[in-house]
Parts: structure tokens; C-alpha cells; sequence
């Protein structure tokens, strides 16, 4: 019963962005037209072990986009594109974990759309299958709203019903280049606009020139109507 146990358990142990990966989870990592194009992941490394070890990594490339390139960087040695298994290890100590800056990966889009997926294999050098993976999907493109809005944080309008003005906090992810709001009358007319500064804050909108009643306040992300809420004016 021992020996089973020991040959289940597992050394090594993934993390990204501080939360803890299972093997070969999926991270889509997006980059979006009218940007650099480059993408980058960083993952940390624990050995759950109590003896040191060395570990090396291996690039497995599932999908790729034809003109893209992709290479990663390990202990402190970045490698062409042309390498697929890392020459050089990173002894990790017992119960340690590496940082950010030992494990990344970079993609360059050179402005073709579409998915990239990468399989990264951390493994014991001595023992090949002691392993732990990740899978990155490297995506350039344009986001739709829908992925916009759920990479976004924005509140609900308040005071709501509201008199002299109503405000709501936002917090909108790097790939919104323009961001506003319109607000429109029980008919559909546009009587308010307002432009969004910056990628957090808080936006107050006036409410004094309005006659009272039921409006709608509509937030644009890059262009187009990403999430409409009712606003009711009370004097």
C-alpha cells in the first residue's frame, strides 16, 4: 500500500497568478488586433517533495497558426524556437516554489489571427514520468463583447432611482481601447453620452437637465453595447 501511494503522488505542482493548476488545465492567454500582437505566460513551479530536485521542461506543440512564433524561457535561459526540451534544469529545494520569472512563454502573432495550443511538461529530471503540465492557448484576434463583458467588473447604477445624478465603478480588462456609456429615453432616444476614463474608476452622470421617468443606460465596449440596465429619474 505504500509503494502505491508513493508511485501516484505527485511531486509537482503548478500554479498561475497564485491559483493552483491540475494537470494539463487550460489557460487562454488573448491578445487582440490593434496591440503588440505578443503574448506571455508566466506559471510557477513547486516541488512538494522533501528532497531537492531538478526539473526541466518540455514545449509540446498541439495546435499551431502557420507564421506564428512561440519559444519559452527556464531557469534563467530562454531557448529558439527550435527547441522543444529544456537542455538545462532548475533545482528546486524541498517544499519550494519558483517564481515568476523562472518559467515563461512568449507568442508573437505577427498579426495572424487564430488559436496557438502549446502543452508545457515540467518533469523530474531523473524520473521522466514525474511530471506536471499545463496547456496555454496563445489567441490573437478580436474579442467579441460577450468575452469583453465577462473579463469585465462593472456595478450596478447607483442611486437607483436616483435624482440629480447616478454613478457606477468599473474595472475593464487591457483589450477595451474605448469604452462610454449612452443613456436613451423610454423611446430610444439618446439624450446623454459619457466616455469612460482609464480601465478603473468611477463615472458619475448628471441627471439634472432630465425630466423625470424611466431611462436606459447602455455601456459600450470597443464600439459596441455590451450590458443595458434601467435607470428610473425621481425629483
Amino acid at each position: 500500500m505504500l509503494l502505491t501511494s508513493l508511485a501516484f503522488s505527485q511531486s509537482l505542482v503548478l500554479y498561475r497568478d497564485g491559483l493552483q493548476l491540475n494537470n494539463d488545465d487550460v489557460v487562454q492567454i488573448d491578445s487582440v488586433i490593434g496591440g503588440s500582437g505578443m503574448a506571455e505566460v508566466h506559471v510557477n513551479v513547486k516541488n512538494t517533495t522533501s528532497q531537492e530536485m531538478y526539473v526541466k521542461v518540455r514545449r509540446s506543440i498541439i495546435d499551431t497558426i502557420p507564421g506564428t512564433i512561440n519559444y519559452f524561457c527556464w531557469a534563467g535561459q530562454c531557448f529558439s524556437p527550435s527547441i522543444y526540451d529544456s537542455p538545462n534544469s532548475e533545482l528546486i529545494a524541498a517544499g519550494a516554489t519558483t517564481g515568476s520569472d523562472r518559467f515563461y512563454a512568449d507568442y508573437f502573432s505577427n498579426d495572424t489571427q487564430g488559436i496557438t495550443k502549446i502543452r508545457y511538461t515540467f518533469y523530474n529530471e531523473f524520473n521522466a514520468n514525474d511530471t506536471a503540465s499545463v496547456i496555454v492557448y496563445f489567441s490573437y484576434g478580436y474579442l467579441s463583447v460577450n468575452d469583453l463583458l465577462a473579463k469585465s467588473t462593472i456595478s450596478n447604477a447607483y442611486p437607483n432611482p436616483a435624482s440629480s445624478k447616478v454613478s457606477f465603478d468599473y474595472q475593464l480588462p487591457e483589450q477595451v481601447k474605448t469604452a462610454g456609456i449612452k443613456l436613451y429615453n423610454i423611446v430610444g432616444q439618446e439624450v446623454k453620452s459619457e466616455y469612460l476614463s482609464g480601465v478603473s474608476g468611477k463615472l458619475e452622470l448628471d441627471l439634472n437637465n432630465l425630466n423625470e421617468g424611466i431611462y436606459f443606460m447602455t455601456i459600450i465596449l470597443n464600439g459596441e453595447a455590451a450590458k443595458t440596465s434601467r435607470i428610473i429619474i425621481q425629483k
